[in-house]
């Protein structure tokens, strides 16, 4: 365990600051060094997510600075220990083989480790639901006061690091229940009930006016998805990783072993029940919310993993033990999966290279020039990678019907005594559906430079008279 750990360590720093920043990690730095008061707010604040996390990273960069490197590197020590949690968790339920190749799928996983290379809360929520589970375990195993206090700290943490960690809890509630009545200790119950009291009382009132708010029709900005397919992204994402480059057939091996799991596990049909439990019901609720508030996104569900990667090795185990050779080309077919998907996400531009974008400019910039940014947003992830004083406007929001003659008249006003315009692009349909400030830019300017980033275009225009 301690070499598959230095091997989880080493996966996840080897290119940890090879993808640019996007704007969700801008904006994790720029909300955790808020004024204090505006970070202490957010922790009331009607809609917003994630305040203990942005409340631990500002200790974080107060103790080691923000650069990349320090601002994911945070992550990268959640993921680490959530292999080690998987293990303990994982031979808490089953034997040492199937608990070892749980790990070694968790120190491997494309998935955890893109989420361990971030600078968002998931990675941190991972390892806490797993010491939340792994905590109700113990409990409920005569393991006393200490492991219920220790479910109750742990969900809490996480439901403050993320909102839908809050899922946690109906089914943490349904794994206590299954495994009170097989150990048949007749005072679990009594940890259960002030335990799930500390976890639900305190918060009954806010479900008086969240409930209603939840299940009322309205539109997100996020994609609505069949339960089908929310599950085939998530087997996806947890199989082959984010790159998105790898083909459908790739998703058999983990798929095959997570039924053979289920089906020939060396593990007691209650606990295997369970952890089914654990990876449906949560996608389940999501996509009962989702038919009038679309809100699926597989990232906030990053939490069923350790029941899903022991569900796999179960399957694998199942076959080594079945013929030696079959489990070892088994093992190798989905660890040759997830080791491609790794090297393809620590080697291929994915997010916004915004910072691609930034260097281009500072090394060809001239006094005087200024900056359009389409969309707005990006301005923040723009200034983290170049802090330098420089001039730079809003990008026309046009998607509420603007017109080329309102377009035109705000243009020319913008561009007043300019010789040079430089316009970053990204996602600019998000703002200017008709892309009528790019269309204006080609036709009244002379485009003299270009460069391509991952999802980021940088264009340099001359302005005539």
């Amino acid at each position: 365990m301690i070499g598959l750990l230095i091997i989880a360590f080493a996966v996840r720093v080897f290119s940890l600051t090879y993808q640019s920043l996007w704007r969700d990690e801008v904006d994790a730095l720029r909300f955790a060094t808020a004024p204090w008061p505006e970070l202490l707010s957010t922790f009331t604040r009607s809609g917003w997510n994630g305040p203990l996390y942005f409340a631990l990273l500002r200790g974080w960069i107060a103790l080691a600075g923000r650069s990349e490197f320090v601002l994911r590197y945070f992550s990268l020590l959640a993921g680490v220990v959530a292999v080690a949690l998987a293990f303990v968790f994982a031979r808490r339920l089953s034997n040492r083989l199937a608990a070892f190749l749980c790990a070694l799928l968790f120190a491997l996983s494309p998935y955890f480790i893109w989420y361990s290379q971030e600078t968002k809360m998931y990675a941190l929520v991972l390892a806490l639901a797993t010491l939340a589970v792994y905590a109700l375990r113990r409990a409920v195993g005569k393991g006393g006061a200490l492991w219920w206090a220790t479910l109750v700290v742990a969900t809490s943490l996480a439901v403050y690091c993320h909102i839908l960690a809050a899922l946690m809890i109906p089914v943490e509630m349904i794994l206590a229940l299954a495994w009170g009545l097989e150990w048949r200790n007749g005072g679990w119950w009594k940890g259960a009930l002030a335990s799930f009291a500390c976890l639900t009382l305190p918060y009954l009132p806010l479900l008086r006016w969240q409930l209603p708010l939840v299940f009322s029709p309205a539109q997100t900005g996020f994609t609505f998805y069949p339960f089908d397919q929310m599950l085939l992204v998530m087997l996806n994402g947890f199989a082959t990783g984010v790159s998105g480059l790898l083909t459908a057939t790739t998703l058999w091996p983990a798929g095959i072993l997570l039924l053979l799991g289920v089906v020939m596990g060396a593990m007691p049909w209650r606990n295997k029940a369970m952890l089914v439990v654990w990876l449906l019901l949560p996608p389940l609720m999501l996509f009962l919310v989702s038919l009038n508030r679309p809100i699926f996104t597989d990232r906030y569900l990053i939490w069923v993993g350790p029941a899903f990667y022991l569900l796999v090795a179960l399957g694998a185990a199942a076959l080594w033990k079945l013929w030696q050779p079959l489990g070892v080309v088994a093992i190798l077919a989905v660890v040759g999966i997830a080791a491609n998907g790794a090297y393809l996400q620590a080697a291929t531009p994915i997010k916004s290279d915004v910072r691609g974008a930034a260097r281009t400019f500072e090394s060809r910039r001239s006094p005087g020039d200024l900056v359009i940014f389409q969309i707005p947003y990006l301005h923040y992830t723009f200034d983290y990678y170049h802090p330098q004083k420089y001039e730079w406007v809003e990008g026309l929001f046009t998607n509420y019907g603007m017109s080329d003659a309102e377009v035109d008249a705000q243009m020319r006003t913008i561009v007043a005594g300019r010789k040079t315009v430089w316009l970053v692009a990204s996602e600019m349909t998000m703002w200017d559906s008709r892309l009528q400030v790019w269309h204006w830019l080609e036709s009244h300017a002379r485009r003299t430079d270009a460069a391509e980033f991952a999802q980021v275009t940088l264009y340099r225009y001359e302005i005539g008279r």
